[in-house]
């Protein structure tokens, strides 16, 4: 099991004219946090998949099966990180996106169990991303962030 703790900044931030040319930057981890209730955790079967937009030319990663069919990923009450090879064409993205206007993001739950998320993250060198509005994932079914300063999402630096 991967059991980690992401530590926030307290005061979410904007970017400075420099890095809003450069945009949020390359993507290196994603986490996400599993709410901490009986049936929140996802079991086997179950696959959580992840698409992020806005690349350089407009384009976007995927990830699918983000835990790879491991079971003992997405327990509840913890905290599961994803570097590298879990995160297929999504590792190293060049997310050119550079405010929380042009988000675009989306989550996707396969499979028949149940998956409920408190919160989860998009980390870059320079930035983390973090979304506080996910719904419990039953069965088929994705859902796409809410772009916006009044969207789901935050930077910290």
């Amino acid at each position: 099991k991967s059991f980690a703790i992401i530590l926030l900044a307290l005061v979410p931030t904007s970017l400075d004219a420099k890095s809003q040319d450069e945009g949020f930057g390359t993507v290196e981890a994603l986490a996400f946090m599993t709410k901490s209730c009986d049936t929140c955790g996802m079991g086997i079967g179950g696959k959580l998949n992840v698409e992020i937009c806005g690349g350089v030319d407009g384009s976007c990663c995927h990830i699918k099966d983000i835990a790879k069919g491991d079971a003992e990923r997405f327990p509840e009450g913890f905290v599961d990180d994803f570097v590298g090879e879990n995160l297929d064409d999504c590792d190293g993205f060049n997310w050119a996106t550079s405010n929380l206007d042009d988000l675009d993001m989306t989550i996707s739950h396969e499979g028949e169990d149940d998956l409920t998320i408190d919160w989860f993250e998009v980390l870059t060198p320079d930035y983390t991303i973090a979304c506080f509005a996910a719904p419990n994932y039953e069965g088929e079914n994705s859902y796409k962030v809410k772009p916006g300063e009044d969207g789901d999402c935050v930077i910290y630096q």
